[in-house]
């Protein structure tokens, strides 16, 4: 129940009154269950901020509910520090403590002689001294925060709710305020809620002010099975309580709730150092929306140093200065960065600047590009210079395995030759893009190319370095070829993949003496 945890949470007044000394204290001449204390740090309070969160504040002044014939018997309402205006607290009456301004001798003031001194009895009396409104100030309690001139009943509904909450009575609570119409008071007593983390009243509360903006997000919260702190923290943002959602956000330990709520309000700064110092899943998202804020507010500078510690630098620097390719131009130049390049190189190229565009694509070593336009303008020569000098230098260099982009490259120069091999008598295009298949290490298109081309005795040379899938469909298709010399190729192939039986079956009955000699050997 919510009243049991306000009391664990405020009601102790050991807690709040642990290492402060009380100076005064005053009773409300309007409930006789209501008292405040003003207290002070003692001086040999050392662990005072271990327990008290107004630890930093040297006078605070705490008000009590006092009931006797309830336990506990003292609990805590309200705590509120001392403000910096005022020196010392004077009175107190709902919903108003009267405090003794700063920097003023005396709050008692003699009126002025009406008659001289051997005046009647009743003169005298009516020069006693009398309160210097001047010098006092009044400090609104909590509970009526911006409507201090509600009428008697309203003070009294807001004043046993308080008592009914704090002492865990959520019936008589509620009983207690039903009847109050005034939108404003129930928007003090939502925010009562938000202090409180009293959900139940607080939905109570935004039904009765129509705030379905904030009962949506409260809900949404809800949904989200956010923790009791967190889903007030979001009821305090919808009603503007900024900082009471940041106390409530760092107590539950959402960090990235509240680095959301700092981006919302604008505060950058603090929300990078959220990001980076407790919310790192988020830091790079925090950069990026920073970045946006900054390119929005005019600050291009700014916004490309945290596109790129955001690293998006390669989509969003060119958009945000795609009015200005000079700028760009010399911003791609002065980062070296492949990407950026290859982008430049395209936008080069849809320009119909091919001069520019090869630079570019060469700077960011786009092989398949750079074959892709050779091969656009017909000049195959380079382009095939282009693959033999990549394989080349692997090879010079002791061999090792050819890298993805040269493997790419050869491929696309493959397919390009494939496409313009037409008939059997253009040989030319056929031997080069088997050997561009076989450079790529893409047997299988190689195999499909030389099935569509009948070349029997390349098809097993293709085959054999292919995987066994490719070796079956060579050897299938050249048993299907019912020749002697396919026969032949064909049962290499099978004994080559592994399949004996089906090499035993096609010799049955057959001398074939040379091609299980090789059989037995690839065993």
């Amino acid at each position: 129940n919510h009243g049991a945890e306000h009391k664990k949470e405020g009601g102790s007044s050991k807690e709040f009154m642990h290492g402060r000394c009380p100076i005064s204290h005053f009773w409300s001449s309007e409930d006789p269950r209501l008292m405040v204390v003003e207290a002070k740090q003692s001086a040999t309070s050392s662990d005072l901020s271990k327990v008290d969160p107004n630890a930093n504040d040297p006078v605070i002044m705490v008000t009590f509910f006092v009931d006797i014939a309830t336990a506990p018997l003292l609990v805590v309402k309200d705590v509120i520090p001392m403000p910096k205006q005022c020196a010392k607290l004077v009175g107190f009456d709902v919903p108003f403590y009267y405090c003794l301004a700063a920097n003023v001798s005396s709050p008692l003031t003699m009126p002025p002689a009406a008659l001289d001194d051997s005046g009647d009895k009743e003169t005298q009396q009516k020069r006693q001294p009398v309160l210097n409104k001047s010098v006092v100030l009044r400090v609104p309690m909590k509970d009526f925060a911006g409507f201090s001139d509600c009428d008697n009943a309203t003070k009294k509904a807001l004043i046993d709710f308080s008592f009914h909450i704090a002492y865990g009575n959520m019936d008589e609570a509620f009983k207690s305020i039903k009847l109050i119409k005034n939108e404003s008071v129930w928007a003090n007593m939502c925010r009562m809620c938000v202090k409180n983390q009293n959900l139940p009243v607080a939905k109570m509360c935004l039904g009765n002010m129509k705030n379905m903006r904030a009962a949506a997000a409260l809900r949404r919260a809800e949904q989200k099975e956010y923790e009791i702190p967190a889903q007030t923290a979001v009821l305090a943002i919808a009603l503007g309580m900024k900082d009471e959602a940041e106390k409530l956000l760092r107590s539950c330990g959402r960090f990235d709730l509240l680095n959301e709520l700092y981006q919302s309000v604008g505060q950058w700064k603090k929300a990078l150092d959220v990001a980076e110092s407790h919310d790192r899943i988020h830091l790079t998202t925090t950069q990026y929306n920073y970045a946006r804020h900054l390119e929005a507010s005019g600050e291009p500078d700014q916004a490309v140093n945290f596109y790129e510690k955001a690293n998006t630098h390669r989509f969003d620097v060119p958009r945000m200065m795609s009015d200005n390719y000079q700028q760009l131009k010399v911003y791609i130049d002065s980062r070296n960065d492949p990407a950026l390049f290859k982008w430049w190189a395209q936008y080069c190229e849809s320009m119909q600047d091919i001069e520019a565009a090869m630079d570019y694509y060469d700077r960011a070593n786009d092989l398949v590009s750079i074959i892709r336009v050779n091969c656009f303008l017909g000049k195959y020569e380079e382009a095939m210079a282009i693959c033999n000098r990549d394989v080349g230098a692997l090879d010079t260099a002791g061999g090792g395995a050819v890298s993805n982009e040269v493997k790419a490259a050869c491929y696309f120069l493959a397919q390009h030759f494939e496409t313009l091999y037409t008939n059997e008598q253009d040989q030319k295009h056929f031997q080069n893009a088997i050997n561009y298949y076989m450079r790529a290490e893409a047997y299988s298109n190689a195999v499909k190319l030389c099935k569509d081309a009948h070349d029997y005795e390349q098809l097993k040379n293709v085959a054999s370095l292919g995987s066994t899938k490719d070796k079956l469909d060579a050897a299938n298709f050249l048993e299907q070829q019912d020749t002697p010399d396919t026969r032949d190729k064909a049962l290499t192939l099978y004994s080559m993949a592994g399949q004996g039986l089906k090499v035993a079956e096609m010799t049955r009955g057959e001398q074939k003496a040379a091609v299980m000699d090789s059989i037995v050997a690839n065993l």
